[in-house]
């Protein structure tokens, strides 16, 4: 137990070792992560939720979108008419489900991008401590600007790997929700023009 928290406090300890700069860093980084899998699992279990819900004969979405469509077919006697209605539902309903999913898009290439920024500020820390000595700058005191450089960009890439990963997995399973609604409505519209 004690060895566990003295292992913490050295991490938490290395992270604020890297100065201002690359303490914000991992920051930033930190909420990155906090929001990658707090929008993965969400969006993960809601899919999952659908598609389990789809594969049902009784679903609310089959019944929504068999109720528009005959409501639109009696109306208008049209078939092009109610498939264009049923297109405008489900691109609707789709839309709802792809809320929030461009984030981990964008923490995917952002995340690396922060963490290459701690690299540079690093670096720059190492080289100014060389400037300042003469170049006679001992390893201990050039550590601390090449630490910030590696943690960062560890940070940023873990951040980036995990957001790339729940984004492409998440686009897949909507994928699955877009191709049953699209069978769905051909299945509604055969019915409905015989």
């Amino acid at each position: 137990m004690g060895q566990t928290s003295e292992h913490s406090e050295s991490l938490i300890a290395l992270i604020l070792s890297g100065g201002i700069a690359s303490t914000i860093i991992m920051l930033l980084l930190l909420v990155f992560l906090v929001i990658t899998f707090y929008i993965g699992i969400e969006r993960f279990l809601v899919y999952r939720s659908i598609l389990k819900e789809l594969a049902g004969s009784d679903s609310s979405i089959i019944t929504d979108l068999s109720q528009k469509a005959t409501s639109v077919y009696v109306k208008t006697q049209s078939i092009e008419k109610t498939e264009k209605a049923l297109e405008q539902m489900a691109g609707g309903y789709v839309f709802e489900l792809e809320r929030n999913t461009s984030i981990l898009a964008t923490f995917s290439g952002a995340a690396p991008m922060l963490g290459f920024l701690g690299t540079v500020i690093g670096m720059i820390l190492a080289f100014r401590e060389m400037a300042v000595s003469s170049g006679q700058a001992e390893i201990a005191s050039l550590a601390g600007g090449i630490y910030t450089a590696m943690i960062t960009t560890v940070g940023g890439l873990i951040v980036g790997i995990l957001s790339y990963i729940a984004f492409n997995q998440l686009a897949v399973s909507l994928s699955r929700i877009t191709k049953k609604l699209e069978d769905l409505s051909n299945t509604i519209l055969d019915s409905l023009e015989n």
